[in-house]
């Protein structure tokens, strides 16, 4: 997955999620009294929460293809006109990023300046914490890191402090190793943990 694309897919998914407002809006429609109470009651008049910028539009189509072979969304109509609904499998998975949310560390980290030094991030962690590992990978987009491989990840700032924190306290030092290149043809290897 693209760095900038993982918080993307989620504000897709969630909105998709929330679209099923619109079919019910159709039997309810806005601007008569007598449907005024039920579309209260449903929330059918508040606004939607997302808010794509004119470049994240651009990559939406893209986004939008690659949940559709994941099984998280499907598409009905032809190309020119489709509509997009989020599948069974697309709420679950919204779902289990808001369980991911509650238990997890979630605050905004305060980025050390480029230093230029390029810092590869490796890590192998089970299958049995892949929430964790979802949630490391969502960390590192933040910090301005590339995913080179599933599980390799490189960028050119310190990693922040409160992110080295975080994943302690998790548990998650000793499958975590942070290699730092000194100088052109050199290796700096450091262990969390």
């Amino acid at each position: 997955m693209r760095a900038h694309s993982s918080s993307m897919t989620r504000d897709i998914l969630e909105h998709l999620a929330e679209g099923g407002k619109i079919m019910l809006g159709a039997f309810f429609p806005r601007g008569y009294s007598y449907t005024d109470p039920s579309r209260r009651v449903l929330g059918l008049d508040r606004r939607c929460r997302h808010h794509f910028t004119p470049k994240q539009q651009r990559s939406i189509s893209s986004i939008l293809s690659r949940l559709r072979k994941e099984g998280l969304v499907a598409r009905d109509g032809t190309r020119k006109q489709s509509v997009w609904h989020i599948t069974r499998r697309g709420h679950g998975h919204v779902q289990s990023l808001a369980e991911m949310a509650e238990v997890l560390p979630h605050h905004k980290q305060i980025l050390p300046k480029k230093d230029g030094k390029v810092r590869i991030v490796i890590f192998d962690i089970p299958e049995s914490e892949r929430r964790k590992r979802a949630w490391l990978r969502a960390q590192l987009v933040a910090c301005d890191f590339g995913q080179l491989q599933k599980s390799v990840w490189t960028g050119t700032r310190p990693i922040p402090e409160t992110l080295i924190a975080d994943i302690e306290s998790l548990g998650l030092g000793s499958y975590i190793h942070v290699m730092g290149i000194g100088e052109k043809g050199t290796l700096v290897l450091k262990k969390l943990a």
